[in-house]
């Protein structure tokens, strides 16, 4: 039986202790956090998505804030490696996930595809992607 990771009363089974994996992350991903400054940090929430990395490094650590042991100490989880570690974030640059954003950059999609269905929006084919303009390669 595999062991099950207990933080807050509730079990984590299939996790594994410690730090996973650092990530390289793109400009567009990154649009969707904000850097927080220490000052902040007492305003943290649990369950807030939190994206950390070394100052001189341009590596990438991420989680979801499971624990708040102290406004600078944190247990976080990260579901794709599988991983629950804690962290001193004093030592590392601090960004948080801007939900607001995420959700007005949804809801754009979502209209833009209500107009699309309803016709009063069409694609134009000679911006398909298609070099020659013909999306179709029946020919």
């Amino acid at each position: 039986m595999t062991e099950v990771l207990i933080v807050d009363d509730i079990e984590y089974p299939g996790y594994e202790q410690g730090i996973p994996q650092p990530q390289r992350m793109y400009a567009t991903k990154l649009k969707e956090y904000i850097e927080i400054h220490p000052t902040h940090y007492k305003r943290i929430k649990l369950y807030w998505e939190m994206l950390y990395k070394t100052k001189d490094k341009n590596e990438y650590y991420n989680g979801t804030i499971i624990q708040i042991i102290s406004p600078t100490i944190y247990i976080l989880k990260n579901k794709y490696h599988q991983r629950i570690w804690s962290i001193d974030i004093s030592k590392y640059t601090v960004l948080l996930r801007d939900y607001e954003t995420v959700y007005q950059e949804n809801r754009r999609k979502e209209n833009l595809w209500q107009l699309y269905q309803a016709g009063l929006v069409t694609i134009d084919p000679s911006v398909s992607g298609d070099a020659d303009g013909d999306a179709d390669d029946t020919d």
